[in-house]
C-alpha cells in the first residue's frame, strides 16, 4: 500500500488512479462503504451540481452567452481566446 501512496502523491495522478480504481464495481462498493469517503464524494458532487446550476442560471438570465464564448474560442486568435476565457472565468467568479 505504501508504494501506491508514494506513486500517487501528486493530486493529479491520485485523481486518475482513483477514477480508474472506482470503475471496478467491487472497489467502488468498498470505497463507498467508508462513511468519510462517501461524505467527501457527496460534498464534491453537490458542489459540482451547484456550480453547474449557477452557470445555467447565468445563461438563462442572459449574463453568460455560452455560444458567443465558444465562438470566440474557436475563431479567435490566441489572445482573443484567452480574453474570452478570462472574461468567462471572471463572470463565473462574480456569481459565487
Amino acid at each position: 500500500m505504501e508504494a501506491i501512496h508514494g506513486l500517487a502523491a501528486d493530486d493529479t495522478v491520485a485523481a486518475v488512479v482513483t477514477t480508474d480504481f472506482l470503475r471496478r464495481p467491487a472497489v467502488a462498493a468498498k470505497a463507498m462503504a467508508d462513511d468519510i469517503t462517501r461524505h467527501a464524494v457527496n460534498e464534491v458532487q453537490f458542489d459540482r451540481f451547484r456550480q453547474l446550476a449557477e452557470i445555467d442560471n447565468a445563461v438563462t438570465r442572459g449574463e453568460l452567452d455560452l455560444d458567443k464564448q465558444l465562438e470566440k474560442l474557436l475563431k479567435g486568435s490566441g489572445e482573443e481566446a484567452m480574453g474570452a476565457i478570462e472574461s468567462t472565468l471572471q463572470l463565473l467568479a462574480n456569481l459565487e
